[in-house]
């Protein structure tokens, strides 16, 4: 961590090498407490942001199931 990082205030910018989002450009964040998890995923190229509130602290990946869901409005998202 730098010292300009605040913990747990930060984001995930996506483009290249990550195979399950096939080279589109994806801002995340994940987070999580006892008792809740949460995902914001914006997936800008397209034009899709599913934000994900959970209350169950078990699930490891709050992405993959935003993923999920943003593949209903764009299918070619579901494909990766």
């Amino acid at each position: 961590m730098t010292k300009n990082q605040i913990p747990g205030l930060s984001v995930a910018v996506v483009k290249e090498g990550k195979p399950h989002y096939n080279n589109r450009l994806v801002v995340s964040h994940n987070g999580s407490i006892l008792g809740f998890a949460s995902n914001i995923t914006r997936f800008i190229d397209d034009g899709v942001t599913v934000i994900l509130f959970c209350n169950l602290d078990q699930i490891s990946r709050p992405d993959m199931i935003a993923k999920e869901i943003a593949g209903y409005y764009c299918p070619a998202i579901a494909l990766y």
